[in-house]
């Protein structure tokens, strides 16, 4: 790490201070953002919710497959992890739709979300004795909630970012810290749940999470067709007074 530092600090070019504030302002920003943007609370929080359910899966995961049932080495659960690379090809195709059809930014997470959270049905069955099927339905439930939660999440930052482009910085500064203290409550959730409920206990700890998720998502999209509507009404009051 020594080394690391030193080296870091021959190489790179040593720019100016950008900011004339401190940091004490900029987390006075940060958190005025917060207070200001119901949008980036609620689409953090969904963001949160996902990947609580990721990692409660991925964290408990780890202690089935080298369990009596799979008895996997450690190269065997590598490869069983390689399936949730694939997740990651959802935001390359989703994001090209998503910039050509903004208006679907908005109903698709909730879908997204509910079937995330039916993809844990699949994966639960990874504890029961279904001969091959106890592994070929867990690995498609994977592939799906995988690819929900990589969709939701590129969904989220197409949203928030559009609410301030100008602060970029507060903005991933807010959904990044909630989302990843989303991820930390599903790893030691999942972990809790396995100990006191076996495999079972995980994937219905993940789903309550990707539930909580779309009751957040219900209340934002409620909250903006409201807002969408008052807005509406009071264009029609201004035309008839014109």
């Amino acid at each position: 790490m020594t080394l690391t530092t030193v080296a870091l600090r021959i190489a790179l070019p040593d720019h100016p201070r950008e900011l004339s504030v401190g940091y004490r302002e900029q987390m006075r920003g940060v958190f005025a953002t917060a207070r200001a943007e119901p949008v980036l609370r609620w689409r953090s929080l969904i963001g949160a919710c996902g990947l609580a359910a990721f990692g409660c899966f991925w964290t408990t995961v780890a202690f089935l497959l080298p369990g009596p049932q799979y008895n996997f080495s450690q190269f065997d659960i590598g490869l069983f992890a390689l399936v949730g690379a694939a997740g990651a090809l959802t935001p390359a195709f989703g994001g090209r739709m998503l910039d050509a059809r903004r208006r679907l930014r908005w109903p698709v997470t909730g879908p997204a979300l509910a079937l995330m959270a039916a993809s844990f049905a699949l994966i639960g069955l990874g504890g029961a004795r279904l001969g091959p099927w106890s592994l070929v339905l867990p690995v498609i439930g994977v592939l799906v909630m995988d690819a929900c939660v990589q969709a939701a999440h590129a969904v989220n930052q197409s949203v928030i970012y559009n609410l301030l482009p100008g602060a970029r910085s507060r903005l991933t500064t807010i959904y990044m810290t909630t989302y990843f203290i989303g991820g930390a409550l599903g790893s030691a959730g999942g972990s809790q749940a396995y100990e006191h409920w076996g495999w079972a206990g995980a994937p219905i700890t993940a789903a309550v999470f990707t539930v909580l998720g779309l009751i957040a998502w219900l209340a934002d999209y409620r909250e903006r067709e409201d807002g969408l509507r008052t807005a509406a009404r009071a264009s029609r009051a201004v035309g008839t007074r014109a």
